[in-house]
């Protein structure tokens, strides 16, 4: 809700709608750092786990951008200390290897990073250890499989990605991932090769029943960074 009221106060130019979204991101800086860490291993504050927590930074995140100039510098800089990067703090401790989950953590990691133009953050999602260059390097097989051996990490790894190539193109840093956007582009299309006659997919582990290709939700997800004709559609 707070990213869709961002959006209207964007297209309708309605201060109304960013005053509600901005309000929202208040409330969690203020009280973010109250909410305890339970499982230090897998650390998430308003979360079970650190996964979800870099997914729903993503939403933050674009609200902040959208939000733009209505939101004070002095504002925007609580957001930064009480919410942002306690958040980075969280995810950057944990899944300190090559992982699909880490993938969504790293990105989020470098959206903070564009956000605030931190270029020290950024190297340090993008090319540190276990950055996000690594995550690609060893964890995208020769033949553009996700190496975990899921076909759904195919799609969800390629999600990670996108939502940080989106970003990094709205706020013109996409040129720096140009090498990683082809490798994510091929993971995302390497499944059409692998399906069966009736379009399912192979089920070797941690999937519930059997997907079909093509995945027209992940193709319209990805239609703005990657696009196609069964995403445009």
């Amino acid at each position: 809700m707070m990213v869709r009221a961002a959006r209207l106060y964007r297209h309708l130019e309605d201060e109304s709608w960013a005053r509600w979204a901005a309000g929202q991101s208040d409330f969690y800086a203020e009280n973010y750092r109250d909410c305890k860490i339970v499982r230090p291993w897998n650390a998430g504050r308003l979360f079970w786990q650190s996964l979800t927590e870099a997914v729903y930074l993503n939403k933050f995140l674009d609200t902040g951008r959208l939000l733009g100039s209505h939101v004070a510098n002095e504002r925007r800089e609580r957001w930064r200390q009480s919410l942002f990067y306690p958040e980075v703090e969280v995810l950057r401790d944990t899944y300190r290897k090559i992982h699909h989950i880490a993938c969504w953590q790293r990105g989020a990691m470098a959206q903070v990073a564009l956000l605030f133009d931190d270029d020290a953050l950024w190297r340090k999602a993008v090319d540190g250890e276990c950055g996000l260059r690594q995550q690609l390097a060893e964890g995208v097989t020769s033949d553009y499989l996700w190496f975990e051996q899921s076909m759904v990490y195919n799609s969800y790894a390629t999600k990670a990605f996108g939502a940080l190539f989106l970003s990094a193109g709205m706020m013109g840093r996409a040129e720096a991932l140009a090498d990683e956007m082809s490798i994510v582009q091929n993971l995302m299309f390497s499944q059409l090769y692998y399906r069966f006659q009736d379009g399912k997919l192979p089920n070797p582990a941690d999937s519930g029943a059997p997907r079909t290709t093509p995945d027209h939700d992940l193709l319209a997800g990805q239609y703005r960074v990657f696009p196609t004709a069964l995403g445009l559609q």
